[in-house]
């Protein structure tokens, strides 16, 4: 994709796509207005009148060849009320739902106004974002139907200069190429991405990026003790994985490293304790944090953050059998706890628990984060606008919330007090994978809490942001988790890891 830095002259080029960001009520977005005709001011004022257009934040709408406009199509996109913060997220979204909108025919070429006064390298930033990821296809498994290729070039009406934009779009490509696999890996169905062939596709995903692989199979995991996580696995005929990825820049293999953990599994029914058959096929979507840290791990090798990073992905297959593991099993985790098994649908955390106690004994990390399409519980307390933050350390939790804001993404921090761990309490094991059904966001990421020891940790629940639940992008992974994790990953980079405990 070429750029060009357009003058005052862009009003009159001829475009195939012109994006036009919008505030409430008319106000110009820049020093001299997105407006490039008064025939276009007065059609916005008649949309607005008759309802049809509202320019609230993250509302987009494509108009077709409108009259007295050089342009094939405009896209409008809502900036809200001007003295109102600007959202990332919202805007990148409303760029994704218009490229999605014109898929189906190609826009060799595309002018984007971006000149609002400080914050014109953010809005450009998530005007490419928004661009690649509204090319993402999520039928590739449809006989027919194509997607439009990527645009030739792009006209960016900024003060920004065309160095400034290049490497800005350079960034862009880089992350969203990451969070596109991310999204397609989440989305494919169970009979085709199962853990052996998720290491297969991350084998060849970090093919030439420098991140070094280590597999651990079925043997080495019993051999290691893994007993959750093969606890999990064992009602399947396919066979669980332990995909380790790491990025160290330095030649000092010494350096703590940040450790990423996310839940891969790659299809969840339930097992034993089986799930309602009412929208089960989204289960292959279990995956998603595992996906989320993949993705990650491709943009911090791709972007080279200096900075020692060991991603970490538990990949099973939850499923009945005469094999699988049964309520009221007792199942010995890696670091030698023994789990009293009450619902075999709480599977993510047992495959977590083993890998994050793997991870502190075998890295002595840092800090950890772990990702996952973890609980029900938590999309009834945040919905499908948030994901649950949980964390042992208040600093590492405020530097995550923020990098997830940067990124355009929602976090929101839930209490991790002792009390609530009473439920998991157990007769005949140290402690249950599950307790009451009230709070149970919560005393699942207690259950977590036991097998990381002193490690400064965070949780991301994002059962709730696992897929678009609205809009023209409906039904399809967001690949959540990708961005926020890139950007905390870049704010912990050079920190000393003692500012955790100050």
């Amino acid at each position: 994709m070429n750029i060009e830095i357009a003058g005052p002259e862009w009003k009159s080029i001829k475009t195939d796509l012109l994006l036009l960001p919008t505030y409430e009520k008319n106000i110009p977005s820049g020093d001299s207005g997105p407006i490039p005709e008064n025939t276009l001011n007065e059609l916005l004022s008649e949309l607005e009148d008759t309802g049809e257009w509202k320019a609230a934040q993250g509302n987009s709408k494509l108009l077709i060849a409108p009259h007295g406009i050089p342009a094939r199509r405009v896209g409008l996109i809502g900036m809200g009320s001007i003295d109102k913060p600007f959202d990332p997220g919202k805007f990148r979204t409303a760029v994704m739902n218009i490229i999605r909108a014109v898929h189906s025919a190609p826009i060799p070429g595309i002018t984007a106004v971006i000149d609002v006064p400080g914050m014109q390298a953010d809005i450009c930033r998530m005007l490419f974002e928004g661009i690649f990821l509204g090319l993402f296809n999520p039928g590739i498994h449809k006989t027919s139907g194509s997607r439009s290729p990527e645009p030739e070039s792009i006209r960016l009406v900024t003060s920004l200069d065309r160095k400034k934009a290049e490497t800005i779009l350079t960034e862009a490509r880089i992350l969203c190429e990451a969070v596109n696999l991310a999204r397609r890996l989440s989305n494919e169905p169970g009979n085709l991405l199962y853990p052996e062939l998720f290491v297969e596709e991350t084998e060849k995903a970090v093919s030439g990026t420098g991140l070094g692989i280590e597999i651990l199979a079925e043997k080495e995991l019993r051999e290691k003790g893994f007993g959750c996580l093969l606890a999990v696995a064992q009602g399947s005929r396919n066979k669980p994985r332990l995909c380790v990825l790491e990025h160290n820049p330095f030649p000092d293999k010494q350096a703590r490293p940040l450790v990423l953990v996310g839940k891969g599994v790659t299809f969840d029914s339930g097992g034993i304790s089986i799930k309602p058959s009412e929208s089960m096929e989204d289960m292959r979507a279990d995956k998603s944090g595992a996906c989320s840290v993949l993705g990650a791990m491709l943009a911090i090798a791709r972007l080279n953050i200096p900075s020692r990073v060991v991603g970490i992905m538990p990949l099973v297959e939850n499923l009945p059998g005469g094999n699988a593991q049964r309520p009221g099993d007792v199942v010995k985790a890696y670091n030698g706890t023994t789990v009293e098994i009450i619902n075999t649908d709480a599977e993510g955390r047992l495959i977590l628990a083993d890998a994050m106690a793997w991870a502190v004994e075998t890295f002595n990390p840092s800090c950890l984060v772990d990702i996952a399409t973890l609980t029900g519980a938590c999309v009834v307390a945040l919905g499908h606008i948030r994901a649950g933050l949980f964390s042992n350390n208040d600093f590492l939790s405020e530097e995550l919330f923020q990098a997830a804001a940067r990124g355009g993404e929602k976090l929101w921090r839930m209490p991790l007090d002792d009390d609530y761990k009473e439920s998991l309490e157990s007769k005949i094991a140290d402690i249950k994978n599950c307790g009451e059904r009230w709070g149970s966001a919560v005393t699942a990421a207690k259950f977590l809490e036991s097998f990381i020891g002193e490690t400064p940790w965070c949780h991301i629940d994002m059962a709730g942001t696992d897929f678009f639940r609205s809009g023209i992008n409906k039904g399809t992974p967001p690949g959540f988790g990708v961005t926020s994790l890139v950007e905390f990953v870049k704010a912990m980079s050079g920190r000393d890891p003692k500012i955790l405990s100050a």
